[in-house]
């Protein structure tokens, strides 16, 4: 409200965004898809079509769209934030392979696991240029890999992805993380 009454739009595109991500995070996705409806339309307005909060809007648009099971959708969004980004960052920039992997793992939930691993190599082309190789960014995309191949029926290349991202969260964090213990579970049952 005080960023109305003062006109600004950016501010408000910002709080709005951040209101669609609380909204996601309590899983209630009707409310967070009308948040980055409005923060889109705020940032278009003030923006263009072609800059990084139009992306960052798309981003959170499809991920809402994934949650729910609309995956067609949830793919042109993320399609059209990572178009965004590679006209205005280097080829190498990490939030392009983020852009990669998020495009990737639709694709596998789409049944398309050609286009979905397409997706992983090139995110991992990307951060080996850009980011250091224990960096949890390429741990999620191994992870990726990992479940890409056992959706495959792949069970052998899926440990072996799923063991690379575990050794990545076992050099970050502790045992009792999260991650870390989701991959030791995913290797436990592609090892049957």
């Amino acid at each position: 409200d005080i960023y109305k009454q003062l006109q600004n739009q950016t501010l408000m595109a910002d709080t709005i965004s951040n209101i669609a991500l609380v909204y996601f995070g309590k899983e209630d996705y009707q409310q967070a898809i009308v948040a980055y409806n409005e923060a889109l339309a705020i940032c278009i307005k003030e923006f263009g079509i072609d800059h990084e909060k139009v992306a960052k809007c798309y981003d959170g648009i499809g991920a809402v769209n994934g949650k729910v099971n609309r995956y067609s959708e949830a793919l042109a969004f993320k399609k059209m934030a990572l178009a965004i980004r590679e006209k205005h960052l280097p080829a190498d920039h990490p939030d392009l392979g983020q852009s990669n992997t998020c495009i990737g793992t639709t694709y596998m939930s789409l049944g398309d696991f050609e286009s979905a691993m397409w997706h992983y190599n090139k995110s991992i082309q990307i951060y080996e240029k850009s980011i250091p190789s224990d960096h949890p960014r390429f741990a999620m995309t191994f992870k990726q890999m990992g479940n890409t191949y056992e959706n495959m029926g792949d069970l052998k290349k899926a440990k072996y992805y799923c063991k690379k991202a575990a050794a990545i969260y076992h050099r970050l964090f502790r045992s009792n993380n999260v991650d870390a213990m989701d991959i030791e579970e995913r290797i436990k049952r592609v090892s049957k």
